[in-house]
């Protein structure tokens, strides 16, 4: 006895996606969710499709915002561009599926990394005094720094940065910054003892000056202070 049954294998049918899921740097995040990435800062993203079996490559559509904010490479990895707030929407090229985050870019806080302290001279007479300014770079990491001398004794200095000499000797200008006390930048100042003022060195004083003295190739104008200025 023999019979016949014929058999029709029909091709599978493609699994429709129920649900897409967004992994930002491998950390899953909820439709509607919020994205945190620093200013300047990168991340990968990856995605995953409900049932499991749906394939993704090739499967998502990404775009952002405000790409001068936030952009989206081809390989989906986004680059946060300036501080601010936009938005990410990802959708699937299978199904009429989308979802939304909202994405926040903190500004990028920068340490300092180098110190230049300048001065419009280097070298003064005991008594007189000199401003020194320091230089913080990156430009927007904070500029404030603490000022400190190397011997006292020679020279101080205050917290504005005004070199006051006490002192013939050489003294270092150190300003340190406030937030990384390993970054310095430094300032080598002479302090020189005052001419004595005498009867043959005096000539014709401005108005405002008591004499005025000649003094190693220098012409220094003494108010009635004692305070020397060389012009």
């Amino acid at each position: 006895v023999k019979g016949e049954l014929d058999v029709t294998v029909n091709p599978p049918q493609p699994v429709e996606p129920t649900e897409i899921k967004l992994y930002v740097n491998g950390e899953f995040v909820e439709n509607g969710g919020t994205i945190t990435i620093t200013e300047f800062d990168s991340a990968q993203l990856t995605f995953e499709y409900l049932p499991n079996d749906v394939p993704v490559l090739e499967g998502v559509d990404v775009s952002s915002g405000n790409e001068y904010t936030l952009s989206v490479s081809e390989d989906y990895v986004i680059t946060a561009l300036v501080p601010g707030q936009t938005y990410l929407v990802v959708c699937s090229t299978y199904a009429d599926l989308e979802a939304s985050y909202n994405v926040v870019i903190p500004e990028k806080h920068f340490l300092p990394e180098t110190v230049t302290v300048t001065g419009n001279i280097n070298e003064i007479l005991a008594g007189q005094t000199l401003t020194v300014s320091a230089t913080v770079l990156p430009e927007r990491a904070s500029d404030e720094v603490v000022w400190s001398s190397s011997d006292e004794s020679v020279a101080t200095v205050d917290q504005n940065g005004v070199v006051t000499g006490v002192k013939v000797g050489t003294a270092t200008i150190i300003a340190t910054t406030k937030e990384v006390e390993t970054v310095k930048g430094e300032f080598t100042v002479t302090i020189k003892e005052a001419p004595e003022v005498t009867l043959d060195t005096v000539l014709v004083c401005p108005a405002g000056y008591d004499s005025i003295v000649e003094y190693e190739g220098k012409t220094y104008y003494r108010n009635v202070k004692n305070d020397y200025f060389w012009f």
